[in-house]
């Protein structure tokens, strides 16, 4: 091929209808468009079927009308598939660009479910919010029906400081390998809860009289 257009480079067309070569009939929803299918020899037999890439309609198409999703399937190790009718959907891209993994229905941009333990991660196409143990995050991170761990400390910031400041955060900290560093720490308006070595509370206001300080226990 010649040219530096897409559409000048050589690539395969698959094409499918329904009816006949001599009177075809529009493509209905659910169709497969055409597909790629993997296999090989196990000792005894050649087999097809044990992966696959599938272009699939996803509307009834007419002239204004060509919605597509992309499907991927696969076989898992000491399977056979092929026995069975072929390999079992792993992935897939649909018309909307929602991509699902373990899952024949995206509810976001990134979909990945674990099974029976439910939605282990969606990403919400519109809002940009992300869900973990659920599809319909409320917040740009909601994390459902589960504990956070975090060996290395959680800290929350909201503003931005100078070099080795926060602006406006919440720490919340283990114990470091070397030192006891466990501390929790609400600014700016501030609680603090400090175990560096003798430890320590402290609670300030700027809003009101309280002051209130203890330095060691």
């Amino acid at each position: 091929s010649f040219g530096d257009q897409w559409w000048q480079a050589p690539y395969i067309s698959l094409f499918h209808a329904g009816g006949t070569n001599a009177s075809p009939t529009a493509t209905l929803s659910g169709w497969t468009l055409a597909g790629y299918q993997f296999g090989g020899y196990d000792g005894v037999n050649y087999t097809e079927s044990d992966a696959y890439i599938m272009g699939q309609a996803s509307q009834d198409w007419n002239t204004t009308a060509h919605g597509t999703r992309l499907i991927f399937a696969t076989t898992p190790n000491d399977k056979n598939l092929a026995i069975l009718g072929g390999a079992s959907e792993k992935m897939r891209i649909e018309q909307n660009g929602y991509v699902g993994i373990n899952t024949t229905s995206p509810l976001g941009v990134l979909h990945v479910s674990a099974g029976g333990q439910g939605n282990a991660l969606v990403i919400n196409g519109s809002s940009g919010s992300v869900g973990i143990g659920t599809s319909s995050p409320g917040a740009k991170l909601e994390i459902a029906g589960g504990t956070v761990l975090a060996p290395g400390g959680f800290v929350v910031s909201t503003g931005a400081g100078g070099t080795g400041v926060y602006g406006e955060r919440i720490d919340i900290r283990g114990d470091s390998s070397t030192d006891s560093y466990s501390y929790i720490n609400f600014r700016d308006n501030r609680l603090s809860i400090n175990n560096i070595g003798n430890g320590g509370v402290q609670i300030r206001s700027r809003a009101s009289s309280i002051d209130f300080v203890v330095d060691y226990f």
